[in-house]
C-alpha cells in the first residue's frame, strides 16, 4: 500500500478535527497510522497520545473500519473524471499547508491541467444563500471583474452568494487558469444542493469541484462548517459578500483570519438582515470594506504565510503554537474575566452521556459539538484559547449559543433561532450548563421511532 492509498483511506476513517488520528499521522506517517487505527499493527506508546486517547480513538475508528475502501474510492473519483491530490503533488495546493487541521488530501471532478492557482491568484466569496438582489448583483459584478484579472474564484457551491459567485466567474473566465473552484462538503458522487448540477457541470467544464470528503459521503451540518477552513486556505483574500449576524459564512471569514489571509467585507443597508455579519466583521476590525473587484483585488496577493496583523488596535498574542490577534475588545474582556475551563465542560457532558469535540476555532471564539445519533454546535466567546491543545486552554464568555441540526426542504442547514440562545453568568457550574446542552440536544435530536404495522 502506498501513501496515496493509505492517505484516500484516512479520509474515510478520521474526522478532520480528530487529533489523536492527527498525532498518529504526524508520529508515524500516513501508512503506519492506519494499520494502527485498523487494528493491523499493535499500538505502542506514543509521546504526544495518552493511553486514553488512543483507545477511545480505536473504539471509534473500529465503528467506520468496515466501510474502509481506499481503492474503491479512488476507481470510482476515477470513474467520475477526477482524481485524488495528496501533499507533494505537482497540482497539490500547498495553501492548505497552512491549516493545522490540513486535509490527508483532496478530492476533486474537473480541469486539472492547468492545476490548482498559487493563493495569491485566488479569491474567495461567500455569504448567505437567501442572497437578496442586491448581494448578488455585487457577487456576480465582483466575480466577473476579479476572472477577467485572471483571479480564480472559489466559493462553496450552495444557493445565493455561492452560486452567483461561481457564475460570475464563469462568465468572465478568459481562459487562464481554472475559472472558479467549488469546495463541497460532501463526496463528489453526487451533486449538493441538487439544483446546483448544471452550474456543477459547467465548473467542471472551466474550474475544479473538490472536497476532502471521499466519495459517498453525506453532507453535513459539521462538513459545511468544516469545507469553510478549505475555502479560506485555497484563497489569499475571503470576502463575505452578505451574511446575517451568525451566518455560517462568518466561519470562513474566522479562518482566514487565524492562517493569516486577508478578510474583506461589503457593506449593505443598516436595514438589512442580510448585512449584519458583515456589518459585525468590519465593526470588529476583522475586515477591510471593499465595494468592486478593484477594490478586492488590491487584497490579494495574501499577506505572507504566518504573517503578523498589522491592522491598528489589533495585537498579536501567542497562544499555543499559533499567532493570532485580539481586538481591543476581546482584550478587555480576557482582562476581566476568565472563567470558563473548556475541559471542565468537556468532562461534564461525558457525565450527561454525551462526547463533545472542538469544531472550529477562530475570531475569539470556540465552537464545539455534541456527536451522537444527530449532531449541535454552540459557541464559546471572546476569549483566547490554546490552537494547539484547544481542550485544555481557558475561555471568557458571555453567551452560549447551541441549537439543533435543522435542515430546510432543500437539505440546507438552517442559522439558529433567537430561542434558541442561552445567556451564561460568570461562575455558573459546569455541571449545570453540560445539563441544559444534554436537555436542548435530546429535545432537538430524539426522532419519534416508526411503530410495527
Amino acid at each position: 500500500m502506498n501513501d496515496r492509498i493509505a492517505r484516500a483511506a484516512l479520509t474515510r476513517l478520521f474526522d478532520s478535527q480528530d487529533s489523536t488520528g492527527r498525532a498518529l499521522v504526524h508520529a508515524l506517517g500516513a501508512y503506519a497510522a492506519l494499520r494502527v487505527a485498523t487494528g493491523a499493527q499493535p499500538p505502542h506508546t506514543f509521546r504526544h497520545i495518552t493511553e486514553v486517547e488512543l483507545n477511545e480513538g480505536l473504539r471509534r475508528w473500529a465503528q467506520r473500519i468496515p466501510d474502509v475502501d481506499a481503492e474503491r474510492d479512488l476507481a470510482t473519483i476515477e470513474r467520475l473524471g477526477g482524481g485524488f491530490l495528496i501533499p507533494g503533488d505537482e497540482h497539490w495546493p500547498i495553501g492548505l499547508d497552512d491549516l493545522p487541521d490540513a486535509p490527508y488530501g483532496l478530492w476533486y471532478v474537473g480541469n486539472i491541467t492547468q492545476g490548482i492557482p498559487a493563493v495569491q491568484r485566488a479569491a474567495a466569496l461567500t455569504g448567505s444563500r437567501d442572497s437578496t438582489s442586491y448581494g448578488a448583483a455585487v457577487t456576480g459584478e465582483m466575480a466577473h471583474g476579479l476572472a477577467q484579472r485572471g483571479i480564480c474564484i472559489v466559493s462553496g457551491l450552495a444557493y445565493g452568494i455561492d452560486a452567483h459567485a461561481h457564475r460570475g466567474a464563469l462568465a468572465g473566465f478568459t481562459g487562464t487558469g481554472p475559472a472558479t473552484i467549488a469546495v463541497a462538503a460532501g463526496g463528489l458522487d453526487r451533486v449538493y444542493p441538487s439544483g446546483n448540477a448544471d452550474l456543477a457541470a459547467a465548473i467542471r467544464a472551466d474550474g475544479l469541484v473538490v472536497s476532502e470528503q471521499p466519495p459517498g459521503s453525506a453532507p453535513t451540518r459539521y462538513r459545511f462548517l468544516q469545507r469553510n477552513r478549505i475555502i479560506a486556505a485555497l484563497a489569499g483574500v475571503t470576502c463575505v459578500v452578505e451574511a446575517r449576524w451568525r451566518s455560517g459564512a462568518l466561519n470562513a471569514a474566522h479562518h482566514a483570519e487565524t492562517i493569516a489571509r486577508h478578510v474583506a467585507a461589503v457593506p449593505g443597508s443598516v436595514h438589512s438582515a442580510n448585512s449584519a455579519g458583515c456589518h459585525r466583521l468590519l465593526k470588529e476590525g476583522t475586515a477591510a470594506l471593499v465595494s468592486d473587484a478593484a477594490e478586492l483585488a488590491n487584497y490579494s496577493p495574501a499577506r505572507p504565510t504566518g504573517g503578523r496583523d498589522t491592522r491598528p488596535g489589533h495585537h498579536p498574542i501567542r497562544k499555543g503554537d499559533r499567532t493570532m490577534t485580539e481586538s481591543p475588545e476581546t482584550q478587555q474582556a480576557t482582562e476581566e474575566i476568565e472563567w470558563f475551563p473548556a475541559r471542565e465542560l468537556v468532562d461534564a457532558m461525558k457525565a450527561e452521556g454525551l462526547e463533545l469535540h472542538v469544531e472550529q476555532t477562530g475570531g475569539g471564539t470556540a465552537t464545539f459539538f455534541l456527536q451522537s445519533e444527530g449532531s449541535q454546535t454552540f459557541t464559546v466567546g471572546p476569549g483566547s484559547f490554546s490552537w494547539k491543545n484547544p481542550l485544555e486552554s481557558r475561555f471568557t464568555t458571555a453567551e452560549l449559543y447551541y441549537g439543533p441540526d435543522h435542515y430546510d426542504d432543500d437539505g440546507e442547514p438552517v442559522e439558529f433561532s433567537a430561542d434558541e440562545e442561552k445567556t451564561v453568568t460568570p461562575g455558573t457550574p459546569m455541571a449545570d450548563i453540560a445539563h441544559e446542552i444534554a436537555v436542548n440536544f435530546r429535545r432537538f435530536n430524539t426522532r419519534p421511532t416508526d411503530s410495527a404495522t
